[in-house]
């Protein structure tokens, strides 16, 4: 399975997930004991907003934060769910990670989506600066206890070693022959 294939089903996921709190949320406050429904009125939702911190373009990796900026983007616009996506550069100029956590909880999203760099999710881990469900792009460089709120994906050390390796070979061969 392609890169690209992975990331777009990964984000469908986080998006149907992010809808589903926030159905749970409406359902929530509409069985509140004592609040009157209004007449022929419907209660307006807000959509859930699903925050995607990246690295700024102006650093190492801008590259790889586009293209999941992208398929954030394209998955959202194709599975037609009412979330909005909201993306937030750090680093190189642009805010500190802690900081756009600090606002990130303030504001209160359905879900956080992000860091990408392992050390910015080692920063977390360290920091334990989210209240909100924090879906991390990679895995931490260190051993830490996470908050309850986490979850990390991202290729293992293992894994993304064996890729670089093929990608040598490959490119070694490819000069010989």
């Amino acid at each position: 399975m392609n890169p690209s294939t992975l990331i777009a089903m990964l984000v469908r996921s986080l998006l149907l997930a992010a809808a589903s709190v926030a159905c749970a949320v409406q359902a929530q406050v509409a069985a509140i004991p004592g609040l009157p429904p209004s007449a022929g009125e419907r209660p307006t939702v807000r959509p859930a907003v699903m925050l995607l911190i990246l690295p700024a373009q102006s650093t190492a990796f801008a590259r790889q934060a586009e293209a999941v900026r992208q398929g954030f983007m394209a998955a959202r616009a194709a599975s037609g769910d009412d979330v909005v996506v909201e993306v937030v550069e750090v680093g190189a100029g642009a805010q500190t990670l802690a900081g756009a956590m600090a606002a990130a909880n303030a504001r209160g999203p359905a879900v956080i989506v992000g860091p990408l760099p392992r050390s910015e999710v080692s920063e977390v881990i360290e920091g334990g600066a989210t209240t909100v469900p924090l879906v991390a792009l990679n895995f931490p460089e260190s051993d830490g206890i996470a908050p309850a709120s986490m979850l990390a994906l991202g290729l293992s050390l293992e894994a993304e070693a064996q890729r670089m390796a093929r990608v040598a070979l490959a490119e070694f061969v490819a000069a010989r022959g």
